[in-house]
Parts: structure tokens; C-alpha cells; sequence
């Protein structure tokens, strides 16, 4: 991170100790980002709703394609529900994570701007453009899990149907393990640019990375495991992608961080009062 100062006639500034707010005035700030964001969620809920059983269906086509590639009966992929009211619920949660989905542009840019008076001007003009990649980073993880991981994991474990068992899938069920999926590959997918912006505030830097990268491959398989059905194949399928992008975070580390603090020379440091 670049250490800018503003030279007065008194003498010298800098603008991030000038733009030190007291910790009530944080919480004020991120109290009204946080309801900027409740608002917007809202608002893409209202959307969202007039379209609910269309984006339901969306959902399903996935288990649908799965059901036909395995040579199932589409009827074994229809949905279910136990109550009277839970299809209402569950088309209220779907209007809900709609709503998040397509607030995530006005949620990233609230982020920014509740982190951005701890930066120097010369890091706060990438705001467009962490807002955009962003967002399209979160797309794409999406996609890649919508089309790609979901219609894979579905045909797996719908392959266990026979002629003496059939499934009975819920609504419910169906839609958190849907979306946990989509938000799991989405939120991955993200590691390039929270490295970037930890790396630029000096948080992290390249070599640390490297260093690490044993470890991360461990953590890639264990996030695998825990996040996808238990079949090996979507475990690679997520695990796979996390590590190209723990690579392409160290890249980014190293393009756009602080460099890493070169350590003191035991002369030096003897002689340092």
C-alpha cells in the first residue's frame, strides 16, 4: 500500500489518519450500509417474486437433466412437500436468495465504501473495478456449479434409484442444498480478489502464500468434502478450482501487493536501542 501524503504550507498530511473515525462512528457507518443493503435485498425480493415459480423451475433443471441422463423416470425428479404451507415457504426462500443474488453488485460496492476511508486515495479509484470483477467472479462460480457440478452430483446420487426404491425429494431439501452449492462455488471463486485487496492493505503477500500452499491443497479436498455430495468426482470438481485459483491468487498477490517487508540484518538489529 502505497503511504501518500498531502503537502500543506504547515506542513504535511496523511489521508488516512485525517479520515480516523471514533468507534461509535464506525458502527453508525456500518449500521447505515447495512441498511442500505436490507433495502436493496428487498427490492431485488419484490422483483424476484413476480417471477417465483419460473426461478423455482430454473432451479430444478438440473435434477431434470440428471434424471434423463441416468435414464430415470422424470417423474422420480419431481418435488414434494409435506405441509400445506411449506410450498409457500419454500417459494418465499427462493424469492429471498434471489433477491441477495441480484443485490450483489450494491452489497460489494457498501462493502467498499464501509472499507474505503481506511485507504489512500490512489486505492480507492479500483472501486469500479473491484465491484465489477467481483460480481462477475461470483457469476461465474455460480454458473460453473448450475451448469456443471449440480446436474454431475444430482445424476450420482439419483443413480441409486432401482426398481424397488424410488425418491421422494422435498421442496425443501432440494432448495438449501441447491443454493448452498451455488453460493459454496460462488463465494470460491471470489479468492482472487480477496486476495488482491488483503494484499494490497498488507495483509498478506505472495511468499506467504507460497508458503502456505501444502496446506491450502489440504483445505481445498477437506472445503471439497465438506461442501459437495459424497462422491469423489464433485469433490475433484470443486477441490480442482480452488486450487487454480489459490495459484492465480498468489499471482494477484504478487501484481498488486505490497511487496514483503525485507527482514533487518542482525547488525542492524543489534545495534537498534
Amino acid at each position: 500500500m502505497q503511504e501518500a501524503t498531502v503537502s500543506t504550507e504547515t506542513g504535511t498530511h496523511d489521508p488516512v489518519e485525517d479520515s480516523r473515525a471514533s468507534f461509535i462512528e464506525h458502527l453508525t457507518e456500518l449500521r447505515n450500509r447495512i441498511v442500505i443493503i436490507l433495502i436493496a435485498v428487498t427490492a431485488g425480493f419484490a422483483i424476484s417474486w413476480m417471477w417465483i415459480e419460473e426461478i423455482f423451475t430454473f432451479l430444478l433443471i438440473p435434477l431434470q437433466d440428471a434424471a434423463r441422463a441416468n435414464k430415470i423416470d422424470i417423474d422420480s425428479a419431481q418435488m414434494y412437500h409435506r405441509s400445506l404451507t411449506e410450498h409457500f415457504f419454500v417459494l418465499l426462500k427462493t424469492g429471498v436468495y434471489s433477491g441477495i443474488l441480484l443485490t450483489i453488485p450494491v452489497s460489494l460496492y457498501q462493502l467498499w465504501k464501509f472499507i474505503a476511508p481506511g485507504l489512500y486515495p490512489d486505492e480507492r479509484k479500483v472501486v469500479v473495478p473491484f465491484v465489477v470483477m467481483s460480481t462477475l467472479c461470483f457469476l461465474f462460480g455460480s454458473a460453473f456449479c448450475y451448469y456443471l457440478i449440480m446436474p454431475y452430483a444430482y445424476g450420482f446420487l439419483l443413480g441409486f434409484a432401482d426398481n424397488i426404491t424410488k425418491p421422494q425429494l422435498m421442496m425443501t431439501e432440494y432448495l438449501d442444498l441447491s443454493v448452498k452449492l451455488i453460493l459454496a462455488f460462488g463465494a470460491v471463486f471470489e479468492m482472487p480478489i480477496v486476495t488482491t485487496l488483503l494484499a494490497r492493505i498488507g495483509i498478506i503477500n505472495y511468499k506467504m502464500m507460497l508458503d502456505f500452499w501444502r496446506y491450502a491443497v489440504v483445505l481445498c479436498f477437506i472445503f471439497g468434502a465438506m461442501l459437495t455430495p459424497p462422491d469423489l468426482i464433485s469433490q475433484l470438481l470443486l477441490a480442482g478450482p480452488m486450487m487454480v485459483l489459490y495459484f492465480i491468487s498468489v499471482g494477484c498477490a504478487y501484481l498488486f501487493g505490497r511487496p514483503p517487508a525485507e527482514p533487518t540484518p542482525p547488525e542492524e538489529a543489534a545495534s537498534t536501542p
